[in-house]
């Protein structure tokens, strides 16, 4: 396999080299201005040990390289370059990377499965106002220098309150691109995302997706309003006791939900 034009700095697990070979590789794509930082409780699994597990730092975020071009189409070439380095994959996306997850899922011969969360598969044309709930602070996502009280704000939405994780999160905010910030916000607006729920709907593997209890951002109605074939266990899978970000903000609920779905996936 070509190595990838943008090679993305990783992170494994420790158990990656003691599994079996004929099982998956997990890779997990965080969001918008985090890093792969937000993956520690999945990684330090002791139940999903028997897996071997990468996290990616997507470009311009922790420490992958900055790129001149964010576009959407050089993200997901970007993203699937580098998944097309293992056999097979189950693909975990949180945010915006949950929508790179959903992107690339049509060149991506080798992946099994998927879970999103946080991540409202949009349509065609792109339908925010329907699928996000209106949030003044929004605005904060898609902009470029961000003061102390944005990042602070910034912060809140992805994990309300969350103490553990408020100073790693502002400090990766901090770092990342800001640069990557105002090209999203330009990719949402020229419509450079494509039909997500078109993708899933007829996707032909199995597809979770999960939704934190108080999410701020992503709107359950809409989720809920979503018909696809292959949607685990027939339903959107809501995680108690979070926000926008339930790996983070109760790994012990979510990992025992990812375990389950990459059971049922390699079963």
């Amino acid at each position: 396999m070509p190595t990838p034009t943008v090679p993305l700095y990783k992170v494994e697990n420790q158990f990656t080299q003691k599994v079996l070979e004929n099982k998956p590789t997990i890779i997990f794509i965080h969001g918008n201005s985090t890093s792969s930082i937000v993956w520690d409780h999945q990684l330090q699994e002791e139940k999903l040990k028997t897996f071997s597990m990468v996290a990616f730092d997507i470009p311009g975020h922790g420490k992958s390289p900055s790129l001149k071009d964010y576009s959407i189409k050089n993200l997901i070439q970007i993203l699937i370059e580098n998944c097309e380095q293992y056999k097979s994959v189950i693909l975990i996306g949180h945010s915006f990377g949950g929508h790179l997850v959903m992107e690339s899922l049509p060149y991506l011969s080798n992946c099994i499965g998927s879970l999103v969360f946080g991540a409202p598969p949009v349509k065609k044309p792109i339908n925010i106002d329907v699928a996000f709930l209106p949030n003044e602070k929004m605005g904060n996502l898609f902009k470029g220098d961000l003061n102390k009280v944005e990042v602070s704000e910034f912060v809140k939405i992805l994990v309300g309150e969350n103490q553990n994780w408020i100073k790693p999160l502002t400090t990766h905010i901090k770092k990342s691109d800001s640069n990557f910030r105002t090209s999203l916000g330009g990719s949402i607006a020229n419509g450079e995302f494509t039909d997500e729920y078109t993708i899933l709907k007829e996707s032909k593997i199995p597809i979770a997706i999960l939704q934190g209890e108080k999410d701020s951002l992503v709107s359950v109605e809409y989720l809920h309003s979503l018909q696809i074939p292959q949607l685990w266990k027939n339903k959107i899978i809501i995680v108690p006791k979070s926000s926008h970000s339930p790996n983070m903000e109760n790994p012990k609920a979510f990992n025992l939900l990812l375990l389950e779905f990459i059971n049922y996936v390699v079963k």
